[in-house]
């Protein structure tokens, strides 16, 4: 059993930790990470730092109240940290479907504005009013440049801002045909933005074919845990060897194939970052001049 003052003890780090969580979820959190906002971001696994550190503290304290085992609080501070991770995970692949998609609407706008006798600056320009959510800011922030920036340089810092092997097709292609050296670039850009709706499409059935696999996982997840409650809490007799020394290294390995097969099974769905065609291609001084060596 547990005496009063370590109860006192962890109550307040539950406290203290359910405080984080709602600052957090109020952005009233000053930012721990350097770059990011104190809300996160969805593509970064160690996003929402206060939201994780909450639930860690949270899940550490109850536990150790109600068990008095320092393995299993420990683990619990883990699932915790990283249950943003799970939980954002099926978002965090849509929203790459989605942006995906995103660059083939972009690149059809452009193909289609050039195809009205627009130049390729003006249908950049043109593209930017009404570019689809997931590019919105950096289609805008490509317009914006050409204002004052010639269209090679614009599109290389485009092309950074994106990250993305599509948008470097479609920026490699621009800035040939800026040089001459293009011939279709409205068969480029239909070809580029037919590559993209197909590789979406495809990302679409593989996310499906894996919604039975992730619905049993949660299923089964749900059940142990809440069979390890119950029994925590109305049957703790039964959980006495688990007291003893060897019980304690049984509950480590036991917990931590729990918590690995979960991760693991994120780590199996987590789409795999795009490579990009020109890694590079921002800082390409002149670009036709390595292409054609």
């Amino acid at each position: 059993m547990v005496g009063v003052a370590p109860l006192a003890v962890i109550a307040a780090v539950f406290a203290l930790g359910l405080l984080i969580v709602a600052a957090g979820g109020l952005g009233r959190l000053p930012n721990l990470k350097p770059g990011e906002s104190s809300s996160g971001t969805l593509n970064d696994e160690l996003a929402y730092p206060a939201l994780r550190l909450g639930l860690a503290l949270a899940g550490f304290a109850t536990v150790f109240a109600f068990t008095g085992w320092l393995i299993a609080s420990v683990y619990a501070a883990i699932g915790g940290f990283i249950l943003p991770t799970l939980v954002l995970a099926k978002r965090r692949r849509r929203e790459e479907i989605a942006r995906i998609e995103a660059i083939a609407a972009w690149i059809e706008s452009v193909r289609d504005t050039m195809a009205a006798s627009a130049g390729m600056q003006q249908a950049l320009q043109i593209s930017a009013r009404v570019a689809p959510a997931p590019v919105r800011d950096e289609v805008r922030a490509l317009a914006s440049r050409l204002q004052h920036q010639s269209v090679n340089e614009a599109l290389r810092r485009f092309a950074a801002d994106m990250k993305h092997p599509l948008s470097d097709m479609v920026v490699a292609s621009l800035i040939l045909a800026t040089s001459r050296h293009a011939g279709s670039l409205q068969g480029v850009l239909a070809t580029t933005a037919q590559s993209a709706r197909d590789t979406a499409s495809m990302w679409r059935q593989v996310e499906s074919s894996r919604a039975r696999m992730f619905s049993q996982a949660r299923l089964a997840g749900w059940v142990t845990a809440t069979m390890m409650t119950f029994m925590v809490l109305f049957r703790r007799e039964t959980l006495g060897p688990y007291d003893t020394f060897i019980g304690q290294i049984v509950l480590t390995v036991i917990l931590g194939l729990f918590v690995g097969a979960n991760y693991a099974i994120y780590q199996i769905a987590k789409p795999p970052p795009p490579k990009r065609v020109f890694s590079d291609i921002e800082r390409w001084s002149e670009i036709e001049g390595r292409v054609l060596q």
